[in-house]
């Protein structure tokens, strides 16, 4: 329990099971490992444990000051519908906008790329409320025991589940999860079920990606087979049918390594042109913003100078393009900022529920960030805001009541 109330050792650890698995070379388009990855990675991995160890006093404080005002509202809970009609309402001025649903469009095997379905300006909000409203509600759940709470949390699923954003999902899934975990005293029997039900995901998610895949190329016949094919896939997996959607999520981890290394193979002498600009506007600027900025200097709206091992297989660690835009400084800063992230964050969060949930999800993304820059995604990013503008409601209502009196 103590490593999983400390975010700085999670990350350590996702950081080093990624560049594991890499190291397994199940794929023969894999690059071999360079010394300089090494020294990179297993240097992370040296000052996120060393964070992990300064912070551990201070975090383990803001738990349990969290965990008595949880405590203290036991009684005072009261859930809300207005959040939900909320988000119901505006899904439905997204379907009746885009006169499409892109679960049924993929089932009626039409070819449909998912990310057509939006609504310009103001989608990034609703994904990102819904992905975090969705998560604060089954927290809600877990603490308080109330069901509507459980089912506000289940139609947030659904809706993303229409929209087959299977990676709000298992963003939402993870959270899930980790909250259970963090917040319940579990027992082995229950760390087997849960390991259970993350292998049964990562089924799920190969089987997924099979259909969202046939669905954006229009292509009936494509089995993960095709992509074991691809990539030269080990024996381990080709003479294992039933291990096959595991393949899948085997990529989708140790990938983002393997694409790094090779962008440091080809990129190890470039100079790129405005590389700091760049830096600046495609790592570091929340999307959204970035696009726009990248507008005025003349730039792409997207871009991801990524070497990749083969062209399906996209990301390449929060590291990868900083690299290509000013060389190693590029990863190094990177790795500062995902330091800096919870030393800002959780220190700014109210110690109460939302201090669980924000904690939740700072930790899923940094994560994550062993996959590709979620920093700057802001439909996840905003997410880290909400807590904050919850402790700055409170800290306003506190004050007008004391006027009042």
């Amino acid at each position: 329990m103590r490593i999983l109330s400390n975010c700085y050792f999670i990350v350590c650890i996702a950081l080093f099971f990624s560049f594991l698995l890499y190291c397994f070379q199940f794929s023969g388009i894999y690059p071999d490992v360079s010394g300089f990855l090494l020294l990179f990675i297993l240097g992370s991995c040296g000052i996120f444990l060393f964070m992990g160890c300064v912070m551990n006093p201070v975090i383990r404080t803001w738990f349990r000051n969290s965990k008595n005002a949880i405590a203290n509202e036991q009684n005072n809970f009261r859930f809300s519908y207005k959040p939900i009609i909320l988000i119901v309402s505006f899904f439905v001025v997204e379907v009746l906008y885009n006169g499409k649903i892109p679960l049924i469009e993929m089932i009626r095997g039409n070819l449909y790329d998912y990310r057509d379905f939006t609504f310009p300006g103001v989608h990034v909000i609703f994904t990102s409320l819904t992905t975090f409203y969705c998560i604060k509600s089954y927290f809600d759940y877990l603490i308080y025991r109330k069901k509507r709470s459980f089912i506000a949390s289940g139609v947030c699923l659904c809706l993303f589940m229409l929209l087959m954003y299977r990676s709000y999902i298992v963003f939402c899934i993870l959270n899930f999860l980790f909250l259970f975990v963090l917040y319940r005293k579990i027992s082995f029997k229950k760390i087997a079920k849960i390991t259970v039900s993350a292998l049964l995901l990562m089924y799920v998610f190969g089987l997924a990606g099979d259909l969202r895949t046939k669905a954006q190329t229009g292509d009936e016949n494509f089995t993960v087979e095709n992509i074991m094919r691809a990539t030269e896939a080990d024996s381990v997996f080709t003479q294992q049918q039933s291990l096959s959607p595991l393949y899948w999520a085997y990529l989708y981890i140790s990938s983002p390594m393997a694409n790094f290394q090779n962008t440091i193979n080809e990129y190890e002498n470039h100079r790129e042109e405005s590389g700091g600009l760049k830096f600046v506007v495609y790592e570091v600027l929340p999307d959204v913003v970035g696009k726009r900025v990248a507008t005025l200097f003349g730039y792409d709206e997207e871009n991801s100078p990524l070497a990749r091992v083969i062209d399906f297989l996209t990301v390449g660690t929060i590291f990868a393009d900083s690299f290509v835009f000013i060389g190693w400084y590029g990863p190094i800063i990177m790795l500062m900022l995902m330091i800096a992230t919870p030393l800002f964050f959780l220190q700014m969060c109210p110690k109460n529920s939302f201090f669980y949930v924000q904690f939740s999800i700072c930790t899923i993304l940094l994560v994550l960030c062993t996959f590709s820059n979620m920093l700057v995604y802001a439909s996840l990013s905003l997410m880290l805001f909400y807590p904050l503008l919850s402790k700055k409601r409170r800290k306003n209502t506190r004050l007008i009541n004391s006027g009042m009196k």
